[in-house]
């Protein structure tokens, strides 16, 4: 009686449904294969939105820096006219007009070959 006992319950044992090994594993894997396009769509999306931020910042640096580059243009076509030498000569350099008798002509002689 035993060995039928034994062998009828290693009879509903033996059919007995049990889960195929590595089904958890699979299940992981399916998942994550499914949600690999999704992942990959919202990783460019925020690469795509902080490109469009940089790109936002790098034009208003650009924008600020051409009119930095005009400002300092103008200055340059000032200080090299006549009136923007005269002034920087007075106020860098202490320069004044010469009056009468500051400025005095000297006359070089030449010599018998006009050379000196």
């Amino acid at each position: 009686m035993a060995e039928f006992s034994n062998r009828f319950l290693r009879g509903l044992n033996a059919g007995s449904v049990r889960p195929a090994r590595g089904g958890a594993n699979k299940a992981v894997g399916l998942i994550l294969l499914l949600s690999l396009p999704f992942l990959l769509v919202v990783w460019f999306y925020t690469q795509s939105a902080k490109l469009s931020y940089d790109i936002t910042e790098l034009t208003r640096e650009r924008d600020s820096l051409k009119s930095q580059n005009k400002m300092l243009e103008m200055k340059v076509q000032v200080a090299m006219s006549g009136s923007g030498i005269e002034h920087i000569a007075r106020e860098r350099y202490g320069f004044r007009p010469a009056k009468p008798g500051d400025v005095q002509v000297i006359k070089k002689e030449y010599g018998a070959l006009g050379l000196f």
